[in-house]
C-alpha cells in the first residue's frame, strides 16, 4: 500500500491534478472552487472553456458529477439544486473524445503488471495505449507508488491523452480484467511475499462482455449460464444483487 501522503495526493482530484502539472504529465485546464458559491460561468469560461465538467474534488463514482454547457445549465443543475452542496470544487475542461483507463499493480514505482480498458457498446476492451502507459510509469515513478491504482484519463480527438483523476485502490472493473486473464489479486499477492505472478505482464486484444449483455444472451438462447465460467457466474450474481438492492432502496 502506499503512505498515507501519497494515498491523499492521489485520492484528491484537485492535488492530482496539481502533481500532473508539477512533473508535465498532461492534464485539462482547471482550476478548484471553495463552493457552488463560488461559480460564476463566464470567469470559469475564460479559464477552462466550455463546456466543462464539474465534480467534487473528494468524491468517487461519479457521484456530482456534471458537464456544464451553458449559464442556463449551470443553473438548472447546480445553482438552483439544493442538495449540490459539495465542497471544494474542480472545475475542469471537457476533453470531447472517448474515456480510456489504466489499471495498474505498482512495486516501489515499477509497474509489475497493468491493463488498459476502453468500453464499446456492451463490452470493456483492452488495448494497447503507449502515452497512458508512459504518463502512469511518470507518476508512479515520481511518488515511488506500491499498491494497486486505477487512472481515469480521456482519449481525445487529436489523438492525445489526457489524465482526468487517480483512484489509489482497487476499481470496479477488477472482475472483467481477471475474466479477461489478468488477476491483480494473485498478482499483488504473489508481488507481497517477493515471487514472480503466474499472471502477465499486461493484456491486450482482449474483450469481456457486460453482465448485461451475459444476461442478454443468456435470455435469448446464446448462451447457457451452466456453461458460464465461475467469475462470470459470480459477476451476474454480484449484477443481480447491486440491482435488488437498488430497487429495494436497501444500502
Amino acid at each position: 500500500m502506499p503512505d498515507s501522503r501519497t494515498f491523499e495526493v492521489l485520492n484528491d482530484k484537485w492535488q492530482f491534478h496539481q502533481k500532473c502539472s508539477e512533473i508535465g504529465v498532461r492534464v485539462p485546464k482547471a482550476i478548484c472552487l471553495k463552493d457552488k458559491s463560488e461559480i460564476d460561468c463566464e470567469y470559469v469560461r475564460k479559464k477552462v472553456g466550455l463546456p466543462f465538467v464539474l465534480k467534487p474534488t473528494n468524491k468517487s463514482n461519479g457521484l456530482g458529477v456534471k458537464i456544464i454547457g451553458s449559464e442556463k445549465s449551470l443553473s438548472e443543475q447546480i445553482l438552483s439544486v439544493r442538495k449540490y452542496d459539495y465542497s471544494p470544487l474542480m472545475a475542469q475542461s471537457f476533453i470531447a473524445g472517448i474515456d480510456i483507463d489504466i489499471s495498474a499493480l505498482v512495486d516501489r514505482g515499477y509497474i509489475k503488471q497493468f491493463a488498459i480498458q476502453t468500453r464499446k457498446r456492451d463490452a470493456l476492451h483492452f488495448v494497447k495505449n503507449d502515452e497512458l502507459l508512459e504518463a502512469t510509469k511518470i507518476i508512479v515513478r515520481e511518488l515511488c507508488y506500491t499498491g494497486v491504482i486505477h487512472i481515469d484519463a480521456r482519449l481525445g480527438t487529436s489523438g492525445k491523452i489526457f489524465l482526468i483523476e487517480a483512484n489509489p485502490r482497487f476499481w470496479g472493473s477488477l472482475a472483467e480484467a481477471t475474466s479477461g486473464g489478468l488477476n491483480f489479486v494473485r498478482a499483488g499477492i504473489y508481488t507481497s511475499v517477493g515471487l514472480e505472478s503466474p499472471d502477465p505482464a499486461t493484456i491486450c486484444n482482449v474483450s469481456v462482455p457486460s453482465t448485461k449483455q451475459m444476461l442478454k444472451d443468456i435470455l435469448t438462447f446464446k448462451r447457457s449460464y451452466w456453461r458460464l465460467g465461475q467469475l462470470e457466474r459470480l459477476r451476474l450474481r454480484r449484477a443481480a444483487r447491486i440491482y435488488m438492492r437498488s430497487a429495494l432502496h436497501l444500502p
